[in-house]
């Protein structure tokens, strides 16, 4: 299969305002983590189109899908620059009712997968490779980036939930409240010394140290089951991106 560059199709920049999503620094299990919008990392970058590409990136029939350069991305992991991270050219020539049908049994078959370890969407990944129908793979990547962020976006409001009713009861800033709740695994002792330290704002009410430890904790007990569930959710679903986008690249 032909391929082509990251490079060929978006510039790689530290600030943006059109972005097509963020990828952070810090790898997660040894894979580049991309979000729908900068999540609290230190450092990242925002992937942005560029007008000159050789396919035009964007949600329409004929162009890739954005989400589709995030699955490559992600399944790629660390082992090229981001610049250089191939791109497996899509053939768009599937009819428009076969490749609705197919990638409504892609999605379908994925749900399979999750629930039983179904390997039928991997036949199914195989059969349209075979026939030419690549474009029915990447509706299905693009399907699978989208649960992706929607485990992400349900994380992110677990943390708000908890930003919330700290910053209520302290009577301390939401917004800086929830940046601390913000890294991959927030810990209680950690939470509790940054407000401490002023970080969330001044505290309106007088509380002690171990006090405020203890009401993090509360919190923590809540919130880190939440995430840890959000990410064995999220894993799962990039292990199948992985799957698929492993075999889009040994076709030939």
């Amino acid at each position: 299969m032909n391929e082509w560059k990251l490079a060929q199709f978006a510039t790689i920049e530290n600030e943006s305002t059109d972005a097509l999503f963020f990828v952070a620094a810090r790898l997660r299990s040894n894979r580049w983590r991309i979000t729908s919008t900068r999540c609290n990392e230190e450092g990242g970058y925002f992937i942005v189109p560029r007008a000159d590409a050789p396919v035009a990136v964007g949600d329409a029939p004929d162009k890739l899908h954005p989400l589709y350069l995030a699955a490559i991305i992600v399944a790629r992991k660390n082992s090229v620059a981001l610049p250089d991270c191939p791109i497996p050219n899509i053939n768009f020539a599937t009819d428009e009712a076969t490749r609705r049908s197919m990638t409504l049994n892609g999605m379908r078959m994925s749900t399979e997968y999750f629930a039983n370890d179904s390997q039928r969407v991997l036949e199914l990944v195989g059969n349209r490779l075979a026939i030419g129908q690549s474009d029915v793979v990447h509706n299905v990547l693009v399907y699978l980036m989208r649960r992706v962020f929607d485990v992400q976006a349900e994380a992110n409001e677990a943390r708000d939930l908890r930003a919330e009713a700290l910053s209520a009861f302290l009577g301390l800033d939401q917004n800086t409240t929830r940046q601390l709740l913000s890294s991959t695994r927030p810990s209680a002792r950690r939470v509790s010394q940054r407000i401490l330290n002023g970080e969330a704002g001044t505290m309106r009410r007088k509380i002690s140290g171990d006090e405020l430890l203890l009401l993090a904790q509360n919190q923590m007990q809540i919130l880190l089951p939440q995430l840890r569930n959000a990410f064995r959710e999220e894993e799962h679903i990039l292990r199948l991106v992985d799957e698929i986008v492993a075999r889009l690249f040994s076709y030939e």
